[in-house]
């Protein structure tokens, strides 16, 4: 079973966006991103359901805004942070997966990187396997990106295994979405 926390749409949103998804669990309300309070929830998730998956959507929603404000290096809060999450999965013996976004690239030209995680290198120190997905864009004319046309998606992706700690096998897949 797993347990998702979905700080980026609201629980009918996200079981509307995912219909056929798989059983799993959400609190009704995400009162705060506090990490006492999602390990309470994971701790809670453990008991009544089993999980043993827990998806956290996604990292900067677990950084207090005022705390973002007055760190002197956001870098080390996000360290402090991802050690603290690694503790959690360690102490209650479950798989975390923490999405965390990539910095701005030019999707066309780049493949993203290990290095293209944002705002801290803590986020692919501290974990043990680094995936990164990304969509495929529909080819635009040099017109379209002079006229600063904004791109298309395709429902193609990209799932890149970039660090593997525990056997250090690395590769991609190619993933289509279908309806």
């Amino acid at each position: 079973q797993s347990l998702w926390f979905s700080y980026e749409m609201p629980p009918d949103a996200f079981v509307e966006n995912y219909p056929g998804a798989p059983c799993f669990y959400m609190p009704r309300e995400l009162t705060t991103g506090l990490m006492k309070w999602v390990e309470e929830k994971i701790i809670e998730g453990i008991a009544k359901y089993g999980a043993k998956a827990i998806f956290i959507d996604h990292l900067h929603f677990l950084i207090e805004m005022k705390d973002l404000a007055i760190a002197r290096n956001q870098s080390i809060l996000i360290g402090i942070l991802l050690r603290e999450i690694k503790k959690i999965a360690l102490r209650h013996e479950v798989i975390i997966f923490l999405i965390a976004h990539l910095r701005k690239i030019d999707s066309e030209t780049e493949i993203p990187t290990i290095d293209d995680l944002r705002d801290s290198s803590f986020v692919a120190q501290e974990a043990d396997i680094v995936m990164l997905l990304w969509r495929k864009e529909v080819e635009r004319s040099k017109q379209d990106k002079k006229n600063k046309v904004p791109p298309q998606w395709l429902n193609e992706a990209i799932l890149s295994v970039v660090k593997n700690r525990r056997t250090g096998k690395l590769g991609f897949v190619s993933i289509t979405y279908n309806q």
